[in-house]
């Protein structure tokens, strides 16, 4: 079965997905377990599957730890490295001959963990300027990792004369803002958000205390002779929300 695989050294377990399961017929028992993320953690339940052999395209086998079954295996198909990419780095050129073409047939449908540390073993790398997209060479192949966009932006897969973009410049362009791109600029000190004043650093007035200052600004006069006194005193109404 022809697939992609996801090497994850923060995962400490292998994940498959159901379809390999069901392709090779794997009738097991399905059992609960607890899958943590960055999205907190959840209980599932999945079967488990041993004796699987995974294969490079250049023939180099590993033999798979036990496998848990997952239906939450990343699917970002845009972090899938292709000759195409490697062939536009200077640094990258010379291993696109080892980068397959994309395969459109091919999913995502295993995630190999850190209980195969074989995997994870970098034999080679190709690196390029510090902002640049980097190449690992793994016992599975070349991978490359980084975001890799035209000029902060993404190729979009069907131009429409129908949707446009704003660009960080203001232009408008039919290709996707890259949303890892920052932009830092300089700014006018008058407008600075951060501009510095007398009243730093001192406490700011709750509700109340704003309220009771604007009444005495508005409904309250001075005599000279018995001090404040209060004319057409009114009601200050605050909202609980």
């Amino acid at each position: 079965m022809r697939i992609y695989a996801i090497i994850d050294e923060q995962s400490n377990s292998s994940l498959v997905h159901g379809d390999i399961l069901d392709y090779f017929g794997i009738e097991a028992e399905s059992r609960q377990y607890s899958l943590s993320s960055c999205s907190g953690k959840v209980m599932m339940n999945g079967r488990r599957a041993s004796g699987f052999v995974v294969q490079s395209l250049d023939g180099h086998n590993l033999e798979l730890p036990t496998l848990i079954e997952c239906a939450m295996i990343p699917n970002n198909r845009n972090e899938i490295p292709t000759c195409d990419v490697a062939a536009n780095y200077q640094h990258l050129a010379p291993i696109a001959q080892f980068i397959p073409p994309l395969d459109a047939e091919a999913k995502i449908l295993l995630l190999i963990g850190r209980d195969l540390m074989q995997a994870h073993h970098v034999l080679d790398q190709k690196i390029g300027k510090p902002y640049q997209p980097y190449a690992q060479r793994l016992k599975l192949g070349w991978i490359i990792v980084g975001e890799s966009c035209l000029s902060g932006a993404h190729i979009p897969k069907d131009a429409s004369v129908l949707k446009t973009f704003i660009d960080v410049n203001g232009k408008s362009s039919v290709l996707e803002p890259c949303s890892s791109k920052l932009h830092v600029s300089d700014c006018d000190q008058d407008k600075h958000l951060f501009k510095t004043t007398t009243y730093d650093d001192k406490p700011s007035l709750s509700i109340e205390d704003r309220c009771v200052s604007e009444l005495m600004d508005t409904e309250m006069k001075r005599d000279d002779n018995i001090g404040i006194w209060s004319e057409n005193v009114t009601v200050c109404k605050l909202d609980s929300r």
